[in-house]
């Protein structure tokens, strides 16, 4: 499984996740990416998809329209 922009989308148009549920589902034993280079990747593409954010339970969501 790789960290790609399509699967942050599918991810952020099925429900508001927060960057530590992202980050569980990219975990580095499906990626073989050390967690920097997972923050790293996730961050750019986060960046360049601009999602929703939303405040829920005092954390930050993200989402998308789909």
């Amino acid at each position: 499984m790789q960290v790609t922009e399509d699967a942050v989308r599918r991810y952020l148009t099925g429900k508001p996740m927060t960057t530590k549920d992202l980050l569980k589902k990219f975990q580095t034993k499906k990626t073989g990416l050390i967690s920097e280079q997972i923050v790293n990747v996730l961050t750019q593409i986060l960046r360049g998809l601009n999602p929703e954010r939303k405040m829920i339970s005092d954390k930050m969501h993200f989402s998308l329209k789909e």
